[in-house]
């Protein structure tokens, strides 16, 4: 494949003069897709695989913010679909938007409420550029309810592209199969184009799935995980973190004067002004090019064994502290296997029994 051309967008108007530069029956087109973070290396090299296998000729892909890097081995134009998607209609100044908080007393799934938040174009307005165009093969959009229907992650037999050369349905995956982390390491590839990391020689990251989803979202009193005003009050803070992990990690890496580089996503934790303390800030939505060269970078990846863990185990060649319950810990056991084929250590941080001790001394000895 030649070198990949990258093109922005940020309406759906700009789709035609993109696609009025090029043979369209030429080429074959792969839309976006959202689903979990973590899902996304199991799609691109795992389900597509058949896909992008029997498929001859140039491809353009249509992607979100972030998410470049899954589609980058496999098109050769890709146009990214600039504030298509932005977080910050769902969170702003550490608390729920009123949209938000509508579409999750409107709508029962609270994770399709949260992305009918976020999702900032229409859906069917998208399709329809399309549709003056003749396409080779079309991968289809990944959008819409469609992720909730198929599962976490999908099991086989969803038809998800078909033309010329074939119709493709998704095999069975060994997520799927197992029903907990699991990839196919025969088709692992863990390679990706880094951007420009940060100027540190060492640190550690901490983040975690700060947001609504890893508080008590399954009560039905929505008062039980609102993020609210203040991340640091209720039992869980924002998201699986109690606050009281998240400031004790901070105060051994100021005490022991080594670099933490703490990452925000949906809403931030508290700043806390010290040389050696750094935030990152994911504003409008999770840059994972940028994500990964950071964890990659660092000796160990603070985290709670959720997309972010996975993405990290998938990409990145680094320790890994696994913050969570036991259901959390038992989840991400296949975080060992990949991780010990990099010759990389986990240790696991139980919220039951709170081993701080055994943490900070394997921050020291790995660190």
């Amino acid at each position: 494949m030649t070198e990949m051309i990258n093109k922005k967008i940020k309406s759906i108007d700009e789709i035609k003069g993109i696609l009025d530069t090029i043979d369209t029956e030429e080429y074959s087109l792969v839309n976006y897709v959202w689903t979990e973070y973590g899902f996304h290396p199991v799609f691109f090299n795992e389900l597509f695989r058949q896909f992008f296998d029997d498929v001859k000729g140039p491809k353009i892909g249509f992607c979100f913010s972030g998410h470049e890097i899954f589609y980058e081995k496999y098109v050769d134009i890709l146009v990214t679909l600039e504030g298509f998607t932005d977080t910050s209609r769902a969170y702003q100044d550490n608390q729920e938007t009123e949209l938000l908080l509508d579409n999750f007393k409107n709508i029962s799934d609270r994770g399709i409420a949260f992305w009918y938040t976020l999702r900032n174009f229409d859906e069917d307005l998208y399709e329809e550029a399309f549709s003056d165009y003749t396409f080779k093969n079309i991968l289809y959009p990944i959008g819409k309810d469609l992720h909730w229907k198929l599962g976490w992650p999908p099991g086989p037999g969803h038809k998800y592209a078909e033309g010329e050369d074939g119709t493709w349905h998704f095999p069975s995956c060994k997520y799927h199969e197992q029903g907990v982390q699991a990839y196919d390491l025969d088709l692992w590839d863990p390679t990706f184009t880094k951007g420009k990391g940060l100027r540190l020689k060492k640190y550690n990251t901490f983040f975690v799935k700060n947001s609504w989803k890893t508080r008590s979202y399954g009560s039905s009193n929505i008062n039980d995980f609102l993020v609210g005003n203040d991340g640091t009050k209720g039992n869980m803070a924002f998201g699986s973190v109690e606050f009281d992990i998240y400031a004790k990690v901070v105060d051994f890496h100021i005490k022991n004067k080594l670099n933490l580089v703490v990452i925000n996503d949906l809403v931030k934790f508290p700043v806390v002004e010290n040389n050696y303390i750094k935030y990152v800030d994911m504003t409008g939505f999770l840059d994972v090019r940028l994500f990964a060269t950071i964890v990659d970078g660092s000796n160990n990846f603070i985290n709670t064994g959720t997309s972010p863990g996975d993405l990290a185990a998938y990409y990145c060649n680094t320790n890994q502290v696994i913050v969570g319950d036991n259901s959390i810990q038992n989840r991400t056991q296949f975080t060992d296997t990949i991780l010990g084929k990099r010759d990389k250590k986990v240790f696991r941080f139980y919220k039951e029994t709170k081993n701080y001790d055994q943490l900070f001394e394997f921050l020291k000895e790995n660190s």
